[in-house]
């Protein structure tokens, strides 16, 4: 009985793990894009 509830425990653990690198992959191109618009704004031409 203890075995299995280590593996179970094991499971959720990379579970967590995979929806913790799912999130950071889509909002880490959404944090870049918005650091690039914000500089974009304040950008002069031929300055």
């Amino acid at each position: 009985m203890n075995w299995i509830k280590w593996i179970e425990l094991l499971l959720y653990g990379i579970q967590i793990c995979i929806v913790v690198g799912v999130c950071l992959m889509i909002l880490s191109p959404i944090g870049g894009l918005r650091t690039i618009i914000v500089e974009a704004k304040t950008y002069k031409f031929y300055s």
